[in-house]
């Protein structure tokens, strides 16, 4: 019975026709999204957090998204399709379990992690929607995470939405609105070119973990969010 509850709550997230929202646009950080209706904006500087985003039923359902970026040396000289490439190798179950279980000030049990990825233009993005407990100061939160991994030619951007997992149907529509539409639009100017030098040979996997740092950064979201819904 407990099986057939969390593949509802992952399908009723899956499904969800997103909702309308209002365009956001950060020119500096080099990102944008749609801000779904009532959900109050909180722009930062505290890196590499670039955006809050708070249902107004949050005291209910603890409905939040942090939104993240980070410029990265170690991919400002690849191409789109070397990064790509890596995407597909590395942005694994094991990838984002790690990020989940590593961080000793929070206890995340009875983890369910179901990974995808998807094509947004030249890009291939990674994704994990992940169901379990964690317990934090002795609160414990049955939650359902929707995590999102992009990166362009020396940039990243992270998306990381939380729902309690009875609420996952009343805020599916609009966590999907944001997963959907969180893109990158450049930062401090153009984007690298996304295609690969003419005649190059097709790419393959980088030999070494390409995404440690973002690791971090979703770990860092991960301790916010419990630190708030802790409150």
């Amino acid at each position: 019975m407990l099986h057939r509850l969390l593949l509802t709550a992952a399908a009723a997230m899956c499904f969800a026709a997103a909702a309308a929202g209002a365009p956001y646009l950060d020119r500096e950080k080099g990102f944008s999204v749609e801000v779904p209706e009532g959900w109050t904006q909180q722009p930062s500087n505290d890196f590499p957090l670039d955006l809050r985003l708070l249902s107004p039923r949050r005291e209910t359902t603890r409905g939040m998204c942090l939104l993240m970026s980070q410029e990265r040396s170690n991919t400002k000289n690849m191409t789109q399709a070397e990064i790509n490439a890596a995407m597909k190798d590395q942005a694994n179950e094991a990838f984002w379990r790690a990020i989940l279980t590593g961080d000793q000030s929070a206890r995340v049990t009875d983890l369910t992690i179901t990974v995808a990825q998807e094509t947004r233009g030249e890009r291939t993005v990674g994704r994990a929607t992940v169901q379990g407990t964690a317990t934090r100061e002795n609160v414990a939160l049955p939650f359902q995470f929707e995590m999102m991994l992009q990166a362009v030619p020396g940039y990243s951007y992270m998306t990381h939405c939380l729902v309690k997992r009875d609420q996952v149907a009343v805020e599916a529509a609009d966590i999907k609105t944001v997963i959907d539409t969180h893109t990158p639009t450049g930062s401090a100017g153009v984007i690298a070119s996304v295609l690969p030098p003419r005649g190059a040979a097709t790419p393959v996997a980088a030999p070494h973990p390409i995404f440690d740092a973002e690791a971090d950064a979703f770990r860092a979201s991960l301790r916010e969010i419990l630190k708030r819904t802790s409150r």
